[in-house]
């Protein structure tokens, strides 16, 4: 019985030890600044800078505004943030298209607005 306890343990420990990395690793790849575009969403944020970091996005428009996010998930193909916006959440959905190109949907109350990011040349 022991034994089986301390193999079930072992074995989501080992699950969740390669689901961090593999997070982690999506993220490390995505790391650094992007420009959007959202020619849908409201004037004053169709478009912007992103900065990746591990463990935030921030989210900075024209007039020097600048947002970070409540939470980031990542996965092999995706990363899903959430950002507070003077008192309204906005969930972005993001699918990796390639090195360069992130395009998903901002996700709110009044509805979803589609978005594209592309990583600035340093």
């Amino acid at each position: 019985m022991k034994t089986k306890l301390i193999h079930l343990f072992l074995t989501g420990f080992l699950f969740l030890s390669v689901s961090i990395i593999s997070n982690s690793q999506v993220i490390g790849d995505l790391l650094g600044e992007w420009s959007f575009d959202a020619p849908q969403a409201p004037e004053g944020a169709t478009f912007g800078q992103a900065i990746i970091k591990a463990d935030t996005v921030i989210m900075r428009f024209e007039g020097g505004l600048q947002f970070p996010s409540d939470w980031v998930k990542s996965d092999k193909d995706s990363i899903v943030y959430e950002t507070t916006f003077d008192e309204v959440k906005v969930k972005f959905a993001l699918k990796i298209i390639d090195e360069q190109t992130l395009a998903g949907k901002a996700i709110h109350s009044d509805g979803d607005v589609p978005i594209t990011f592309r990583r600035k040349k340093t």
